[in-house]
Formats: C-alpha cells, structure tokens, sequence
C-alpha cells in the first residue's frame, strides 16, 4: 500500500481546496474531545499562534485548518485564509484551578464552524477539537508539537510523514488480505463470544444508584430497586450535562499494580486489571454498573509499516463480563490476535458508506431512571509526547482528557501514565450519576489501588474462583 499525501484526493476552486467528508469522519461525529494539561513553561499567545500557522500550512492533511462546509459533506482548507483562521482558534482566558469550570466554559464556546481551538489560560493548555476531524493520538501530540514549534524547533516528524490515503482500506488487507486465517480466527472467537455472553444480564448492585428527579433539579432520591427488565425501565427528560473528574494517583501505587500482576499472573495486561477495578470502585459507591463494558482502540497499530493517518482511526469493542480480569485478559488478546477492531471499524465505515449521517451522533432526550454505568475506557498508558513536555515545576502534572457530550449511563474514562503515576479522567453527566460518588470511585483507584484489589482477592477467595 502506497502512502500519499493528503489523505484524501483534494478538489481546489475559488473557495480553496476541498475534502470529502469520510465515513470514517462521520462515524466520530459524536462531539468534542477537550484536554487540559499543565502547569507548562507557556510562551505567549503569539508564538502559539504563529506554531499552529507553521503546522496548519504544511496542508490540508494536517487536518487542524479545515473547515466543514455548510451542506456537510465537504471539508474547505483556505490557504489564503489561514493565518486569521490561526488567529481565530487560539484565545486566552484568565487562569482557572477549577478544572471542571474551566471545561464548561469551553463547552459553553464550541463552535462548530470553528472545530480547533487552543485555549491558553495561564500555564495550562487547553484544547478542543470536533471529534469528527481527529482522534486522541492527534490530541496527545499536539501540545508538544505546538510548544516546540513556538520555541523555535522543528515540526515533528509525525506531523510531516506522508499518510495513507485510504487507512481503513489500508488495515484491512494489512489484517485479513494478508493474513486469510485471521478471518476464520475472528469469526471463530465472534461465535464463542455470542454463546457465553448476555448483554441483558443484571448489573453489579442490581440496578440500584442515584438519578436526579425529573422536575426536582439537584434532588436525588434514596437507592431504590430498579425493575427486573430494562425494557421495563421508566425514562424521564434528560439533557446532557457533562462534568469531568481527574485525579492523580502516586507513582508508589502504580508500581504497588503492577507488582500485583507480576504476582498474581504476568501475563495479565495492566488494560485488563485496571477495568475490572473500575467496575469494582464505582459498584462499591453505589454506582449500578451494566455487566458489559467498552475498551477504545486505536486501529492504527493494524496498518502496514510506515502508514499513518492524522483523521480518525480508532473504535469501541465490547467486553463481556468485566468484573472477572481473566476473562477481560482473554477478550482482550482475542481482540487484538484477530484484528477484530480493524474489522469492526470496518463493518462500521461500510454502513456508514450505504447510509451516510449528515448530521452526527444526536443525543436521546429521555434517560433511564434507574440508570447502569456503562464504563467505556480509553487505557492510554505513558504518553511520551505529553510525558516530554515541558512541564513547569509542580507537584503534580496535570494531563486531563475529556469527551462531551457522553450518553445518559456513560461513563468515558481515560487512564494515562505521567511521571510514573496513574491518572484518570472521568466524562460523565452530573444530572445522572453523583460526583461525590465519581469522585470517591475514582478516588479509590489512583490513591488506594491495593484496597480494590484486596477486595478482588475477597471475592475470588469467596467464589472459589480466579481473579
């Protein structure tokens, strides 16, 4: 497979050049992804500005100067038009400690003509970006990117290699052309999986958690049993209400996990473990967690050597079961050994392809009262683009990725390792699940790891089973 650059074959007329909208651009019309990182050594606004032109300008692969054009099948890159666009996407707002503030306010400014901007509020960064233009790989490297650009240094590499004109296409023959057997492999693990898992079961805690009253702002009810039967379930008014949690863990409790795993069974992933945790920490503060969980990826490790893309290239697969970390450990390696997120990502560009959204993700109006967290976990790992920025002197470096809006029973967690230390941010609508309880759950993980899995052992010893 040939890698050619821009991505997609471009169209230029008096308005400048012009992309399709991909199908794979549209699947992530779902909204924005925002991340703060900081204390960083910040240059001033102007030499921000001035790295995102020298970026931007490289072209309209680099996607950050696109535009979408009004009838929403196209993108529009004005070269003629940069430099103010550049102006436009990067503002600065007083400092602001109050990191879920401060995504408000960023929420409240979106703008969709507008799907770039870069918010300098004091020492911190901030970013948003339409989800439907890049991914988290494009988020996490930008930061460095722009500060080294505006210190004087060169355009990294990554941003300046040509990229795969087709990646999906490109991932498909580099998976299952290539390599015939993962097919039969896919759908061998495809049917094992539909007979032993049961998307309908009950959830941990049996359904029992918070929801705020419809018509009582603010007023949470006593935990109350919910119904036997989903379908059952009573709905009232919902709007999305994004919040974020971030927390810090130390890096004695990261290394206390993975000793932990070296002593229960080496070949257990730290993905796998920290799932199974998750479930464990919210179930204990009273949070109804679903039975089935979602772990993203990221389908670029699936492309041919050397092919890169800077759109979209990552989805969801579903795991079953996500309270037993064996059988999330099995899910997982069966997962990646048969390419099935290339063909997932696959199935879901080809529907996209038969039937094209115009118009994006649209949120339901009305939520579970008795809502189930279904955990969706981005396990990013060390970040060595945001672990090699240059970080001001701070007791704790703060590197928070969110997604808005995220859906009713939606919980969008994403775990990154920085200075050796777990982080954790935690997407969820306030109006669904109480913060005090996030923020206890998550509490739970980053600061007292070994406490979660003592009682994972607990329950093991109690069962008679494995971990």
């Amino acid at each position: 497979m040939t890698a050619t650059a821009p991505a997609t074959v471009p169209r230029s007329g008096a308005r400048g050049t012009r992309l399709p909208v991909t199908a794979t651009d549209r699947l992530c019309r779902i909204g924005s992804v925002i991340s703060r990182v900081g204390p960083l050594t910040m240059p001033s606004r102007a030499a921000i500005v001035d790295a995102l032109y020298r970026i931007a300008s490289i072209g309209p692969q680099i996607r950050i100067g696109l535009v979408p054009a009004p009838d929403g099948r196209t993108w529009r890159f004005d070269a003629a038009g940069l430099r103010a666009r550049c102006e436009q996407m990067v503002v600065e707002v007083p400092a602001d400690d109050d990191l879920d503030h401060a995504v408000a306010e960023v929420i409240a400014s979106i703008d969709p003509m507008c799907p770039v901007r870069i918010v300098i509020a004091g020492r911190y960064m901030l970013q948003v970006f339409d989800h439907s233009l890049v991914d988290g790989r494009f988020t996490l490297g930008l930061p460095g990117a722009l500060l080294t650009v505006a210190a004087g240094g060169p355009v990294p590499e990554w941003l300046t290699a040509p990229t795969l004109r087709r990646p999906v296409v490109a991932a498909v023959v580099d998976t299952f052309v290539r390599h015939p057997r993962n097919v039969l492999s896919l759908l061998g693990a495809r049917l094992r999986t539909a007979a032993t898992s049961h998307p309908e079961g009950r959830p941990l805690h049996e359904g029992r958690s918070h929801r705020e009253v419809a018509g009582r702002p603010g007023a949470y009810p006593a935990l109350v049993d919910a119904p036997e039967s989903a379908a059952d379930a009573p709905r009232v008014p919902w709007r999305p209400a994004t919040h974020v949690v971030w927390e810090s863990g130390e890096p004695t409790g990261f290394r206390d996990v993975r000793a932990w795993i070296r002593a229960t069974d080496p070949r257990l992933s730290f993905g796998a473990v920290l799932l199974v945790m998750l479930r464990a920490a919210f179930h204990a503060e009273g949070i109804a967690v679903a039975p089935d969980a979602d772990m993203v990826y990221d389908v670029r490790r699936f492309l041919p050597e050397g092919g890169q893309t800077n759109g979209n290239l990552v989805t969801g697969i579903p795991i079953h079961g996500a309270e037993d970390v064996q059988a999330v450990e099995d899910q997982l390696v069966s997962t990646l050994e048969t390419g099935r997120p290339v063909a997932a990502l696959a199935a879901g560009v080809l529907r996209e392809s038969v039937r094209p959204n115009r118009i994006g993700a649209v949120m339901p109006d009305l939520a579970p009262l008795y809502p189930r967290a279904r955990i969706s976990l981005s396990n990013i790992g060390l970040s060595r683009p945001l672990q090699n920025l240059p970080w001001a002197d701070a007791p704790v470096h703060e590197a928070a990725y969110a997604m808005h809006p995220v859906g009713p029973e939606t919980l969008g967690i994403q775990a990154i390792v920085i200075d050796r230390a777990l982080q954790l941010t935690v997407s969820f609508n306030g109006n669904v699940f109480r913060r005090e309880a996030v923020e206890r759950a998550v509490h739970r993980v980053v600061s007292a790891p070994m406490d979660v899995l003592e009682g994972l052992d607990a329950a093991k010893d109690g069962a008679g089973g494995t971990v």
